[in-house]
């Protein structure tokens, strides 16, 4: 599940705070290996590339999302942070919170809205393929805010979930949850 709202200010990590940039450019992924939002699993196995396959997971989800919505559908890349978390890069931090993941919109002086997103640092608990998921819902609401922040909240949360289901498809955990999400949204639709 997800929520979005503003915070006041960006999350501060627990422990030293490491970034990699994705390899197409438009994200930067905070994350610690110490505190507690210490990454859980530091394995680095698939593929093998210096990286933490958490983080890896966290770029394929985003990319994917990315490329079926902005590159191949036309939809407007979010606006830069005019610099915050470091540069103009839409952020992610991994870290502690209460959910799988959250999107935050920010203002800009002069009109319009930014992003960033915050995810579970033990996500990949989950599984790479729900983790990916996870982390393209997210990505999706940033792109939503791109366009307009003025719906409610539940067209915003009922088409990042299409989005995440439609797109990450084939983990028995994925295929499981999405079931039985579309079987309690029908049944309570309220």
């Amino acid at each position: 599940l997800s929520a979005t709202h503003a915070l006041a200010v960006r999350p501060t990590l627990t422990g030293t705070e490491l970034t990699h940039p994705s390899s197409d450019g438009h994200v930067l992924i905070h994350y610690t290996l110490g505190g507690l939002d210490a990454l859980p699993d530091t394995q680095d196995t698939q593929p093998q590339n210096g990286i933490p396959d958490a983080i890896d997971d966290v770029e394929t989800g985003m990319h994917r999302v990315w490329e079926e919505f902005v590159q191949v559908d036309g939809w407007p890349a979010p606006r830069v942070d005019q610099g915050e978390g470091g540069d103009d890069r839409l952020d992610v931090y991994l870290r502690v919170i209460e959910a799988n993941g959250y999107a935050h919109y920010e203002p800009l002086p002069g009109g319009g809205t930014t992003c960033y997103m915050e995810l579970a640092h033990d996500g990949r608990n989950l599984g790479p393929l729900t983790f990916q998921s996870v982390a393209g819902h997210e990505l999706h609401h940033c792109l939503q805010a791109a366009q307009t922040t003025r719906v409610d909240s539940w067209i915003f949360e009922a088409t990042s979930t299409w989005v995440q289901y439609s797109l990450f498809t084939g983990a028995v955990v994925v295929d499981v949850a999405r079931q039985v999400l579309w079987q309690t949204r029908l049944s309570s639709p309220q």
